[in-house]
């Protein structure tokens, strides 16, 4: 705590790929969900993202809800759904789209 080197950044504004990894009782699931990254101020220390999507949050929210998915969501750059459905057809994953 209160040493070594953190990074305070927001993120850049441009087409992301939302990824989601989540445990089931034999194996896991990944989700994934595509949008546009906005411009948004440092609400939070750490890498803030912010993203506008093309469906209502709402309908987001309640796709995470009911496939229960996690909370914690990682974000890279660029569309990778057609890679991550590779990967998760080689690993023998379940892919969810919300996008």
């Amino acid at each position: 705590m209160d040493s070594g080197v953190c990074a305070l950044f927001p993120a850049r504004p441009g087409p992301v790929t939302l990824l989601n990894i989540t445990p089931t009782l034999d194996r896991y699931r990944m989700a994934a969900n595509f949008g546009e990254a906005i411009p948004t101020d440092m609400i939070f220390p750490g890498n803030p993202l912010r993203v506008r999507f093309s469906s209502d949050y709402r309908d987001i929210l309640g796709w995470i809800a009911q496939e229960g998915l996690g909370h914690h969501w990682m974000g890279g750059y660029g569309d990778v759904r057609r890679p991550l459905a590779d990967l998760a057809a080689m690993l023998g994953v379940e892919l969810l789209n919300k996008e």
